[in-house]
């Protein structure tokens, strides 16, 4: 019996080390959308840079994982992610990929992020229900989703375009070839600085708040107790509110 009593106790303290180890370091395949997300992703003097960029230069400080941002449209990226071929998503809220093969599983929150109307000031007016927007034309990015609009599009009574980009999508609006748009109100902020065509558009009614967490892969599941704890750490000190602040 003191034999058996020994045996367990030494099992369980190697037990014990080796789920006190540290995980190994990984390499992990992040979606970065192809062209101008600013101020997420954008290419300044010919070099990518913005948001999600700073965000995983000093995540990669905090964790021991090497992270390569991988480029591709939207819909693309999320057929790459159900197929396993992308192992983390950045800025995403789960309503938006509920209805997605691969759901995914999320960190905690690092961000708030706010889609808002954005109109020429002539074609200006008060959003206060889903209704007011039937009959309409909405410009959206596509692959985009927004929960509360999500039906009234799917049913027709609110008619969409889809662009693959912001940029391109602002642009419509602002040579008037469609009335309205949804669209992040950090990325609407950051072209209005721009000046040129966008400087005179106007930003109406929030459509959308979401809590943004990063998307994991299924199969990446273990991971995401060490990525919590750095995100943690982060929002603690102030580096992401940094991030946010330096492309206000």
């Amino acid at each position: 019996m003191v034999k058996v009593m020994r045996y367990l106790a030494g099992f369980s303290a190697c037990c014990l080390l080796f789920t006190a180890l540290p995980l190994a370091a990984e390499t992990l395949i992040v979606t970065l959308f192809s062209g101008e997300v600013p101020p997420y992703s954008m290419k300044i003097n010919g070099k990518r840079q913005g948001i999600i960029i700073d965000l995983f230069t000093r995540l990669a400080k905090h964790t021991p994982h090497k992270y390569v941002l991988h480029e591709a449209p939207v819909v693309r990226a999320m057929r790459e992610f159900d197929l396993g071929r992308i192992d983390i998503e950045p800025g995403v809220t789960p309503a938006w990929r509920q209805h997605r093969p691969v759901p995914g599983i999320y960190s905690i929150v690092y961000e708030e992020a706010v889609d808002v109307l954005v109109f020429k000031e002539e074609h200006r007016f008060e959003l206060n229900k889903v209704s007011d927007l039937y009959g309409k034309t909405v410009g959206i990015v596509r692959g985009y989703s927004y929960p509360g609009y999500d039906q009234a599009f799917a049913s027709g009574k609110i008619k969409k375009v889809e662009n693959s980009i912001e940029q391109s999508l602002l642009k419509q609006l602002a040579l008037g070839r469609i009335e309205q748009i949804f669209m992040g109100y950090r990325t609407v902020l950051y072209f209005k600085k721009q000046g040129g065509v966008f400087k005179d558009l106007a930003i109406g009614d929030v459509v959308g708040r979401n809590s943004i967490s990063l998307r994991l892969h299924p199969s990446k599941a273990y991971l995401l107790p060490g990525i919590n704890a750095a995100l943690q750490k982060m929002l603690d000190s102030g580096e992401i509110q940094a991030i946010f602040d330096k492309y206000k």
